[in-house]
């Protein structure tokens, strides 16, 4: 769209002739000095020195050449569907540059989960259980798509293609839930951010993008830390701490990342909702500049669990915003962040 706006506009735009031309000459006599660019008269100009010897006499043909053009070009120029090309021709100059712009200030991996080769750039692998990576259903496109109507345990267990369960509360939906991480993602301490979802999900259900800050261990948290449960997102991210998906519990060393605060984008999914009707959602949150919800690292996790069905996930958006921006949504605004611990519920 942005290549079509740029040439519906510039091929309307008048650019000067080169005045030490003979063409140049002929039209700017006639019409002060500016042609449209890219677009080539309806009568061409006749040949010079081929037909006529006489330098004078080649001024003087094209000069009347050009004084033939020249009233075209006054009158297509002044034509009231010329003027309204070139607006449309701005518009869409204008609208593709503020996309452009705003998908460059999204800080989400793969937004759209779109890329990729046999999982999608900048999300762990889906485990073809719970999740999976859809190349059609998406909003548009590709998307992310979970299944928590799954024997409990079947993803941990690698149990391919199981069968649902006969009784809902022993599907993953009602234990485990189904979710897949991002990669790690740098923050600025301070800043607000909104996150935005595109979600479906069963009518009545609340599907979650979960967002988790870190920070890096220092040798005196290592020292005075007891033990935590540890995680991967994705394979050579090193390691998380987190009290509900960490599974590998030690105590941390120097470089591991300290969960420092959890936060939740809620998709509430309309309980009137049709079948394939997508749902967007944002909020906006805070990474605080200092204290024990200081974080320099984030994590996204898309997450379903209650009730058993199928959701899926696309066009996801963490964007930084201005403090004013961010105090226009304050009707968004709700902090679920507390430092983590094992006696701490999720929220």
């Amino acid at each position: 769209m942005f290549v079509l706006g740029v040439l519906i506009t510039f091929s309307l735009q008048p650019k000067k002739l080169q005045p030490n031309t003979v063409q140049g000459q002929a039209v700017c006599h006639k019409a002060g000095g500016r042609v449209f660019f890219g677009m080539r008269p309806f009568l061409p100009f006749v040949p010079p020195a081929a037909f006529h010897h006489e330098e004078h006499e080649t001024h003087e043909v094209n000069r009347r050449q050009g004084d033939q053009n020249a009233v075209f070009w006054r009158f297509l120029c002044a034509s009231a569907p010329l003027r309204e090309i070139t607006r449309i021709g701005w518009l869409l100059v204008f609208c593709s540059a503020a996309t452009i712009a705003a998908a460059a200030d999204n800080l989400a991996p793969n937004p759209g989960f779109e890329k990729g080769g046999r999982a999608p750039d900048g999300w762990a692998a889906p485990d073809g259980i719970t999740t999976f990576w859809d190349r059609a259903g998406g909003h548009p496109g590709r998307c992310l798509r979970l299944n928590t109507n799954v024997p409990a345990g079947a993803a941990a267990r690698g149990v391919p293609t199981p069968a649902a369960p006969a009784n809902a509360y022993a599907s993953a939906g009602a234990h485990e839930g189904a979710g897949l991480w991002s990669t790690p993602i740098p923050v600025k301490r301070g800043q607000w951010y909104r996150m935005t979802a595109d979600v479906q999900g069963p009518p009545g259900s609340q599907p979650i993008l979960f967002l988790r800050g870190f920070h890096r261990c220092t040798e005196a948290e290592a020292a005075a830390s007891g033990t935590l449960g540890f995680f991967t997102p994705v394979p050579g991210a090193g390691a998380f701490s987190d009290p509900i998906f960490g599974t590998d519990q030690r105590r941390p060393r120097v470089g591991d990342q300290l969960q420092r605060f959890r936060a939740s984008l809620f998709c509430d999914i309309p309980k009137d909702a049709k079948a394939g009707q997508w749902t967007q959602v944002e909020r906006v949150v805070q990474i605080k500049a200092s204290g024990s919800f200081a974080a320099d690292t984030v994590l996204l996790r898309p997450f379903a669990y209650w009730p058993v069905g199928t959701y899926r996930f696309d066009n996801l958006t963490l964007t930084p915003i201005s403090a004013a921006e961010a105090a226009a949504d304050k009707s968004k605004i709700s902090l679920y962040a507390q430092p983590p611990t094992r006696q701490t519920p999720e929220k």
